[in-house]
């Protein structure tokens, strides 16, 4: 539990929302790397509100794929069963999230380099 307190908290320093976070490692701790809606709640303690606007943004990322679940709703009325499950490896995720670092920094070098250049061209 300390592990995944601090790997959430780790996520929060390099931009990502607790909510986020915790459904991320919660989907990537699973043995098969698949989960429910209901199973999320029951391990992040997150309400459903909150775990929907989270899975939303992991699949806009391309980091997680949902997938409804078709077994047992024959017959059943109400709202569909779907999992979740990673789309990449954690270390793909975690490339990817390291190449948009590094290209961010990249610009906002590249910025700050413009932006001195107008300085000492206004001292010429």
């Amino acid at each position: 539990m300390k592990a995944e307190k601090e790997l959430i908290e780790l996520f929060q320093k390099i931009g990502m929302e607790a909510h986020v976070a915790k459904c991320f490692v919660a989907i990537a701790e699973t043995g098969n790397g698949k989960t429910s809606q209901k199973e999320l709640q029951k391990i992040t303690g997150l309400r459903q509100p909150e775990i929907s606007i989270a899975l939303e943004k992991l699949c806009s990322l391309g980091w997680i794929d949902k997938r409804a679940i078709k077994e047992g709703m024959k017959g059943k009325k109400g709202r569909p069963f779907f999992s979740y499950e990673l789309k990449k490896s954690v270390r793909e995720i975690l490339d990817s999230i390291r190449d948009k670092a590094d290209r961010e920094h990249r610009e906002k070098i590249e910025s700050l380099d413009l932006i001195e250049s107008f300085f000492q061209s206004d001292r010429d």
